[in-house]
């Protein structure tokens, strides 16, 4: 997200930990990773430290916050009581966990949620959001995919292909019929 941020023009600041060393994305040269670098704000704090992190990002305006470590409604209300009133707009990440297990996807607003699965403080989050009348959006994703992630689920499926072995799909009735003719010719 620095990145894409980055290469669109945005202004980009960075808070965290500082405890994790900055690595460069992949097929990205050094010249342009010492250059995102330098043109990145990075403000180091520990978000469960409110009282530093308040002092640290209350003179601060952003048009955009991404919050993309919340797990509770307590980890994201701090930022709410900084930023709610003076932000264009929020970024929550959620998670596709906060769905009810369903036969039938893919799931939508309207998908009916579990307030007892293992991320129920997204869902306290997101309703946090609303009541604040925080101009907000959620994602919520199945699983994050790409360079560094700490859980490469997809790289089953790439290997498989390099193999040239077939993928096994599940095929639910209420898919599209192009879906199920593309899972088809790609089988």
């Amino acid at each position: 997200l620095w990145k894409e941020l980055h290469n669109r023009g945005h202004n980009v600041s960075l808070f965290n930990r500082g405890k994790t060393s900055l690595r460069k994305c992949p097929r990205e040269s050094d010249d342009d990773f010492e250059k995102r670098k330098s043109e990145t704000t990075f403000i180091t704090g520990d978000r469960k430290d409110v009282s530093d992190m308040t002092t640290k990002l209350s003179s601060s305006k952003y048009d955009v916050v991404y919050d993309l470590g919340g797990r509770e409604s307590s980890d994201t209300e701090p930022l709410v009581d900084i930023f709610g009133d003076k932000v264009d707009h929020f970024v929550y990440m959620s998670s596709a966990g906060v769905y009810k297990k369903s036969l039938f996807y893919p799931h939508t607003e309207e998908s009916e949620v579990d307030y007892n699965s293992r991320h129920k403080g997204k869902l306290n989050t997101e309703e946090m959001l609303k009541e604040r009348g925080v101009p907000f959006t959620s994602i919520r994703p199945t699983y994050i995919y790409g360079p560094y992630n700490y859980n490469p689920i997809e790289e089953f499926f790439f290997e498989r292909l390099d193999e040239n072995r077939r993928i096994c799909v599940c095929i639910s009735p209420s898919l599209p019929f192009p879906l199920l003719f593309l899972l088809h010719f790609l089988l």
